[in-house]
């Protein structure tokens, strides 16, 4: 855990200072001891705050954690001026302690590196973001005349016009090699809105961004962020990868993230995906500090500089009526924050309207029973004085409870399968049209199932594959499948005793 500890520095300085006074520099020390006391007088109440609130985060997270399944995640909380939190919960799938210098992949937190590229490249003059992409891509080019007009700007605010109905990358059975083979797969498609007139979060839009970073610079993207950011800021324990296949190389201490099964996290290598620009990033609690108070001060830290004031700005401000910036989410308030999400890691930011910045990084990944953004509206909570919630029951008790109701359902549906005969016998006074009716509603899961992947592009406006769903909830859709089944088995044998003895006419 890392605090405020300048009211003590200054205490002690000044001691020493003041004891060494001598005759020719007594008036001159005597006014620097003032001075010296007065800071400590300033900052000693600040410092005070920001120790509590580091020991209500701590329990907080404490108790957070008790009740989750995540295995483990790092946190930061900063200010403009410092880091007032930084810690590690939990261990990683190898049983190694979580620190604050742990490698996490960060997902799509990795979009504001890309941006921030590009606004870098636009504030040197190399480029323009109201130009078009083919003018930095040539070999940019859709199947749809409108694609000839989509700009920069437009792919870095998510109103491109592209979107996973029209280019569903996540459904895909093969993946580029890289961002040339991720740009050439886009020449068949048509865009879904005119560019500039709808926001839509398409993670592929990120990845022209990063081909068009290394048109202008002249760079591999990774050598680009590692030189331009990553180095300047000294985030030494960060780094861009194109490939999530490439994540366990990324760094000596990173380790399989975790999806949840029947109450339990359990250990799995994230699925091959191409994510170069739009999720690439892997980086540390430790290293998204220094990012997250770049933030804060206006695009500089302490020496370093990386982007004008008003370009950052530019970057934290969306288009009118649309919620996407460059990289960030923009809340109606002001605040910036984004999500990020894997099949086995997750990240959640923000920067708060009273100037503190968030980072939490989990090493476990997409669920439908698991809220990660509960830890830091938690966090933040706290931060504006506010009591955060911590859930009444374990995170497990929902998805354990579902699936128990799914065992019983296959117990009655066996025991069903067992007594035809006394189904034929209380339903032959019934008329045909509700027999029929009851057949039906037995093949529901079946239809459910079937229909899944529909469901959940209307749900979500994403297109996934079925593996991807499937892992989202394994546990749940297991159970589920079965039931199914069962009752797709349980209407052919019914059926098979209508034709065997034809029921009574109504």
């Amino acid at each position: 855990m890392q605090s405020f500890k300048q009211s003590g520095v200054v205490r002690a300085f000044s001691a020493d200072f003041c004891a060494s006074s001598s005759k020719a520099m007594h008036y001159f020390r005597t006014f620097l001891c003032f001075i010296f006391a007065i800071i400590s007088l300033i900052l000693q109440p600040v410092n005070a705050q920001n120790s509590r609130k580091s020991q209500e985060i701590d329990q907080y997270l404490r108790e957070i954690q008790a009740k989750s399944n995540i295995p483990g995640f790092a946190i930061a909380v900063v200010t403009k001026d410092s880091v007032i939190f930084s810690k590690g919960y939990g261990a990683d799938s190898k049983g190694i302690p979580i620190n604050s210098r742990s490698p996490f992949a960060i997902a799509s937190l990795s979009k504001a590196f890309t941006a921030m590229a590009v606004m870098q490249l636009a504030e040197q003059g190399k480029m323009n973001i109201d130009n078009s992409i083919n003018q930095y891509i040539p070999t940019f080019k859709l199947a749809d005349p409108r694609g000839a007009k989509m700009t920069v700007r437009q792919v870095l605010n998510q109103v491109s016009g592209l979107n996973d109905k029209v280019f569903p990358e996540l459904a895909f059975k093969t993946e580029p090699e890289n961002l040339d083979k991720a740009i050439e797969r886009l020449n068949d498609v048509k865009l879904a809105d005119d560019p500039g007139t709808r926001f839509t979060y398409h993670n592929p839009n990120y990845q022209i961004l990063a081909k068009v970073v290394e048109q202008v610079s002249g760079q591999p993207f990774d050598k680009y962020l590692e030189a331009n950011i990553f180095k300047p800021l000294q985030m030494s324990g960060t780094k861009s990868v194109s490939s999530t296949s490439a994540l366990s190389s990324s760094s000596s201490g990173f380790s399989d993230g975790h999806i949840f099964a029947f109450g339990k996290a359990i250990p799995l290598h994230e699925p091959d995906w191409f994510i170069e620009g739009a999720a690439g990033v892997v980086s540390t609690a430790d290293d998204m500090a220094k990012w997250l108070r770049l933030q804060l001060n206006q695009g500089k830290l302490g020496d370093v500089t990386l982007l004008d004031s008003t370009t950052l700005k530019m970057m934290h401000n969306a288009p009118t009526g649309k919620p996407y910036g460059m990289g960030w989410f923009v809340g109606k308030d002001g605040t910036l924050s984004h999500s990020g999400i894997l099949w086995t890691y997750s990240a959640e930011q923000i920067i708060t309207k009273n100037g503190y910045g968030v980072v939490i990084l989990f090493n476990g990944g997409i669920n439908a029973f698991e809220d990660y953004h509960a830890f830091i509206q938690g966090v933040t909570d706290i931060l504006e004085n506010k009591k955060p919630e911590v859930p009444t029951f374990p995170a497990w008790v929902f998805p354990i409870t579902l699936n128990v109701a799914l065992l019983i359902g296959i117990f009655f549906v066996i025991l069903r399968l067992f007594r035809i005969e006394q189904w034929y016998r209380n339903h032959q006074k019934r008329p045909r049209w509700k027999s029929r009716l009851l057949l039906f509603s037995r093949l529901v899961p079946m239809l459910i199932l079937v229909l899944l992947p529909v469901l959940v592009t209307m749900l979500s406006g994403r297109v996934l594959s079925w593996r991807r769903i499937y892992l989202m909830a394994p546990d749940f859709l297991t159970l589920f499948s079965i039931v199914a089944l069962l009752n797709l088995v349980l209407v052919f044998s019914r059926l098979l005793s209508f034709n065997a003895r034809p029921l009574k006419p109504n």
